[in-house]
């Protein structure tokens, strides 16, 4: 019982610890959680991904409708989405969190969650191969705080970060 207790402790700790890492990744959004989305003010990929997660909650609970087709930006034409910048997967998950911090708070909060497993998840495997516990915090915080992962997030393709 005992050490169970202490693995629960160290995973909380570790986990703790990545979320730690997305939010030093992302700052200075954590200030400006539910008004800014991250990239930079010239993409507009970023903007694109917000509208995907808020479409996916109004399409399937407003308008009880397939995600995957819209006549919501060229109309009357309706669009396909399957080969546009959409992750459903992503915007599932955003649905309970919208109606409290609208379609930026639920992208900015996946985009620190995607951070933070993508560490912890590192941190697991490496636990296991390496056996040794501060060469897993190490390769979880690499890969967490990676160029290939913040390029994606930074450029506004948060599922395209995911491990």
């Amino acid at each position: 019982m005992a050490q169970a207790l202490k693995k629960t402790k160290r995973s909380l700790a570790v986990s703790c610890l990545y979320l730690v890492v997305a939010v030093a990744l992302t700052y200075p959004l954590v200030g400006k959680f539910t008004t800014t989305i991250v990239g930079r003010s010239h993409d507009h990929e970023e903007a694109t991904f917000s509208w995907s997660l808020w479409w996916t909650r109004f399409s399937l609970l407003e308008l009880h409708q397939n995600p995957f087709t819209t006549d919501y930006v060229f109309a009357p034409f309706t669009v396909d989405l399957r080969m546009h910048n959409f992750a459903p997967l992503y915007g599932l998950l955003s649905i309970p969190v919208q109606p409290l911090w609208g379609a930026a708070g639920a992208l900015n909060a996946l985009i620190l969650i995607t951070v933070a497993l993508n560490g912890y998840t590192v941190y697991l495997l490496a636990r296991e191969v390496l056996e040794d516990d501060a060469g897993a915090l190490i390769a979880g915080t690499l890969v967490a705080a990676g160029p290939a992962l913040t390029f994606h997030l930074r450029a506004g393709k948060p599922s395209f970060a995911a491990v």
